[in-house]
């Protein structure tokens, strides 16, 4: 890191303002809080926001050490960038600045003109996941409120801190603030337990490398996956464990994220065992409470209903083009057996674009359906086309 830059964590990829919130309060164990419809999007949380009037949706993300605007909806708005920080993401970190960001609302509740990282977060989203979120709200935000998160639910209700009191059934345990993020205790296989990074902004739940290799994990089989985020691309391996324990709730045979090569990104940290994401904090209704220095979590209403991340061992990411590529085929999964190479590009799927069939998005989501689904895959490899059978299995 430069000397004199500041630098911030941002595990999705990741300052201070006052805010107005609604003096009202509702009958019950807690105050009634604003609440904010959300959408469950390739498991990230997203809600909407309204900036200069321009309504948009933007990542609600714990494991944002400050709020982001999207670099796009900056120049949209006519916002200068000044300064510089670093921002560390999955496989590095990146420089950027800061803008100041006109008076936003969420739901009820009001922020005045505030200083936000600017980061090219729509364009790395629209590459990956095929959505453009406009911003991330992060700790600067979140720490304002005890931040009530329902995911199944698909509601986010922001209650007000100096008047909240729990009476309901779930369990409490302590959270401390490390650079900005949550870190909580959680136990996989009842063996690896441990401080872990609570992050909502996390698609997915990942071991930290020093505890791969404290551990042995490397050696664990599993699908190998590209993790992809702010500073690059990791190599990772998605592997199915015995158990995980948060709060006293157990869940069976999790999958987690193994990263089987050394970075110098947000797996790199050492003061964590890795970081608990949306594929274990999905089981759950989560109560953020940032001032009473605790965690309350709930059993959901699909508790313990297994999260399904893929079944094709194909992964698509858009490239530079805007095409539809491969970027990781896993070894003995159904899109190796069907003969994905690593840089193929689809072109047609049962005869239909993939910009027909919805984007990226929905490529993702058909890749995750039942097991026994049949896709015709048309794809280009150099200046070759092959037509590739392509029988969806489940990869544990």
């Amino acid at each position: 890191m430069s000397k004199g830059i500041p630098k911030l964590s941002l595990l999705l990829l990741f300052f201070a303002a006052g805010c107005a919130l609604p003096g009202r309060a509702g009958p019950g164990e807690v105050d009634a809080g604003d609440r904010v419809a959300a959408q469950f999007i390739e498991n990230h949380i997203y809600v909407p926001v309204t900036v200069a009037g321009k309504e948009r949706l933007w990542i609600l993300d714990c494991g944002a050490g400050g709020s982001v605007i999207d670099r796009e909806f900056a120049n949209e708005l006519g916002l200068e960038t000044k300064g510089e920080v670093e921002a560390m993401g999955v496989a590095g970190s990146v420089k950027t600045g800061f803008a100041s960001v006109p008076r936003l609302r969420v739901g009820g509740i009001e922020l005045e003109s505030q200083p936000m990282v600017v980061l090219g977060i729509a364009e790395l989203m629209r590459r990956n996941t095929g959505t453009e979120p406009a911003g991330i709200l992060g700790y600067d935000f979140l720490s304002k409120f005890v931040t009530r998160v329902d995911f199944a639910g698909q509601t986010v209700t922001l209650l007000r801190p100096e008047s909240f009191v729990y009476r309901g059934p779930g369990r409490t345990i302590p959270m401390r603030v490390e650079a900005n993020i949550p870190v909580v205790e959680m136990a996989v296989d009842g063996e690896y337990r441990g401080q872990w990074r609570l992050d909502i902004g996390a698609s997915i739940s990942a071991f930290h490398h020093h505890a791969v290799e404290k551990f042995g994990l490397a050696a664990r089989s599993g699908v190998e996956r590209l993790a992809a985020g702010m500073g690059g691309r990791q190599r990772h391996r998605l592997v199915q464990f015995a158990d995980a324990e948060l709060a006293g709730f157990k869940l069976e045979r999790p999958v987690l994220s193994v990263p089987v090569e050394a970075g110098p990104g947000a797996f790199a940290g050492t003061s964590v065992l890795g970081t608990v994401g949306n594929s274990v904090l999905h089981n759950f209704v989560l109560y953020l409470d940032y001032r009473g220095k605790r965690v309350v979590v709930e059993k959901g209403s699909e508790f313990g209903k297994p999260m399904v991340l893929d079944r094709s061992g194909l992964q698509v990411s858009r490239n530079d083009s805007g095409s539809f590529e491969a970027i990781c085929v896993a070894a003995n999964t159904p899109a190796d057996k069907a003969g994905f190479k690593t840089g193929d590009v689809i072109e047609t799927v049962d005869g239909q674009s993939p910009e027909a069939l919805g984007g990226l998005s929905r490529i993702r989501e058909m890749l995750r359906a039942a097991s026994g689904t049949h896709y015709q895959v048309a794809v280009r490899r150099g200046d070759t086309r092959l037509s590739l059978d392509l029988v969806l299995a489940e990869l544990f």
